[in-house]
């Protein structure tokens, strides 16, 4: 085996078995092909007991994997920290995380999702589904950029890839209530370019998770949410998805509108 794999599986033998509070990793990107590295890192949030903190020049694997990414830089003899802001340029970010090499693997679509918590999640949802080398996941960055001119920047990645497709919350209170405009106008402007998009009939990501898989993953005591009802003091946190995510099944996924909605734009795509 190559170095780098080497490197992978090595991590994956010694985290779950450890029980590490704490995992700090540098440049866990190094010898590893460009579609195993967030691979890698999905599967170490998964199996990992705290947070994981690394360190990498891939600035492309730092925005498709980090829930919050911190830049260093020296001035005047002094290290300097602050937030890396992020770029709204998806092309940027497709060419960062080496995307021509995702597709010699065989991968065949851009699934854009909310933000860096729910790519962990469909990464493990599109494993279940058996279709997780099929999609590259980028996130949207949340709120912010889920309106008519977020999808206007959607579309330049039509530009390089045909396939793409996208999933946002609802983020509905009630079954009868209505999405709010921002997010309906950027529906309809994905319809507008042929780009399939759902907007979850449930309130969020997190609304899909079962109890079952919550307590086995994370608390025996934890509940799931309603369909519609915000997450609280229910025993997890949002953070813990991809661990609850990979103890769903198959066949509870198929049965939501998420699931079918994935089976159905791989099949087309």
């Amino acid at each position: 085996m190559g170095n780098g794999i080497s490197h992978f599986v090595s991590l994956l033998a010694n985290v779950p078995s450890r029980g590490n509070p704490l995992i700090l990793i540098d440049e866990p990107e190094i010898g590893i092909h460009a579609s195993l590295q967030v691979e890698m890192m999905s599967l170490l949030s998964k199996h990992a007991n705290g947070p994981v903190i690394f360190a990498t020049h891939s600035i492309g694997l730092a925005r498709s994997v980090a829930d919050e990414i911190i830049s260093f830089s020296m001035k005047d003899g002094v290290s300097i920290s602050s937030s890396f802001e992020r770029s709204p340029s998806f092309l940027e970010t497709l060419g960062e995380m080496s995307f021509s090499a995702w597709r010699e693997i065989g991968c065949d679509g851009v699934l854009f999702v909310e933000g860096p918590s729910e790519i962990k999640v469909f990464s493990e949802w599109l494993r279940l589904l058996g279709l997780h080398r099929k999609w590259a996941i980028l996130s949207l960055g949340g709120s912010e950029t889920i309106h008519a001119a977020g999808a206007e920047a959607i579309k330049q990645v039509l530009s390089i890839h045909p396939n793409v497709a996208v999933v946002i919350d609802s983020e509905r209170d009630a079954e009868d209530s209505q999405i709010e405009k921002k997010r309906a106008a950027f529906v309809d402007a994905c319809e507008a370019a042929e780009i399939p998009c759902l907007a979850t009939e449930r309130r969020a990501t997190e609304n899909y998770f079962t109890q079952e898989a919550i307590r086995t993953a994370i608390n025996p005591n934890g509940r799931s949410l309603a369909p519609f009802e915000k997450l609280g003091a229910h025993g997890w946190g949002k953070r813990e998805g991809v661990k609850i995510s990979a103890k769903m099944t198959a066949e509870e996924l198929q049965t939501t509108d998420v699931g079918r909605f994935l089976l159905a734009i791989s099949e087309t795509k």
